[in-house]
């Protein structure tokens, strides 16, 4: 259980039940939390009740279509704004933002304006048409956060969101990775568009299952493959397959089998991948690889950390979530 310090300074269990209200006619669960005082009885103090009351409209809001406080708030602290300067950048009351991150629920028409504020496309304009609103240094600041932003999304491609909460992986070694990702470079690339870079060649390759462990842990927390990712001078490669498929050097790499007991959902993952990274050329992979912290912080040589992959690629793709 939860411990929980009341007004007197006493620690308790927070406990928590469901319970089950009618509001303007839709029926609404949230949770309650509570705790037992010295008497026995159930007690929310004032902390304690007003999160409840952001809970119970939180869940209003969700049955309704509407962002969450809690959806509210991470659109705007990802541009580092406060509630007063978020509200004049959306053109809407000062205490306005103050009111939805908390009981308040806001109209459709403000929804949608929050929703495409969380594009940083939107969001500069939003500021450049707001300019005067803002002191100089905060609009500096805030222009910044923005353009780095942009540079995220650009890394972001694949839909994290498609994949299943239920994923369950089971790290492989690193061969099986390649043979799934040959055959479905063949039948999704080289088979489909005859006028993109169909070869796959060892360096793209490289960057491919380079993008496999970067989404496989992003998904689930756990490794595609148990082999090292190296720092090299023209970005993360896994030496084993190096030295096996550089006998290509710019040619095609041909197909593969798919090992029968290669897990389902590295297979669905390794297809996303394909689907996105693949499109681009090698040059473009080179770009994004060189671009992007893990190669960037990674001496020369050394092996560029799974948690450093994993933190980078949690920030992108957490940055760039579409509120619909």
């Amino acid at each position: 259980m939860e411990k929980y310090i009341d007004v007197e300074g006493k620690e308790r269990e927070l406990l928590v039940e469901t319970t089950s209200t009618t509001y303007k006619g839709v029926s609404v669960e949230a949770p309650e939390l509570y705790y037992i005082d010295d008497y026995g009885d159930k007690v929310a103090d004032a902390k304690l009740s007003s999160i409840n009351d952001i809970n119970f409209y939180d869940e209003f809001k969700k049955k309704k279509g509407l962002l969450s406080s809690k959806e509210i708030i991470k659109i705007r602290e990802k541009y580092n704004l406060n509630q007063g300067e978020f509200a004049d950048l959306l053109g809407v009351g000062k205490i306005t933002i103050h009111r939805y991150e908390h009981t308040q629920v806001q109209t459709e028409a403000v929804d949608s304006m929050i929703r495409i504020a969380n594009d940083p496309d939107v969001m500069y304009y939003m500021l450049v048409t707001n300019k005067d609103k803002l002191s100089s240094k905060k609009y500096d600041e805030t222009l910044e956060i923005i353009q780095k932003l942009k540079n995220e999304d650009s890394h972001s491609l694949v839909d994290i969101n498609r994949f299943e909460n239920s994923f369950r992986i089971k790290t492989t070694d690193v061969d099986k990775v390649v043979n799934t990702l040959r055959n479905k470079y063949h039948s999704i690339i080289i088979n489909s568009n005859d006028e993109m870079e169909n070869d796959l060649s060892p360096i793209k390759l490289l960057k491919l299952i380079y993008y496999v462990q970067a989404i496989t842990l992003k998904k689930t927390g756990k490794k595609a493959y148990n082999e090292d990712i190296e720092a090299w001078k023209h970005g993360p490669v896994v030496k084993e397959v190096y030295e096996k498929y550089k006998k290509y050097k710019s040619s095609g790499i041909p197909s593969a089998a798919i090992d029968k007991d290669m897990p389902k959902d590295l297979i669905v993952i390794i297809e996303e991948v394909v689907k996105t990274y693949g499109m681009l050329s090698t040059n473009k992979l080179i770009q994004l690889t060189h671009d992007e912290d893990p190669w960037k912080n990674t001496k020369e040589g050394d092996v560029i950390t799974p948690e450093s992959i994993k933190e980078y690629f949690d920030k992108i793709y957490d940055h760039s979530i579409k509120y619909r």
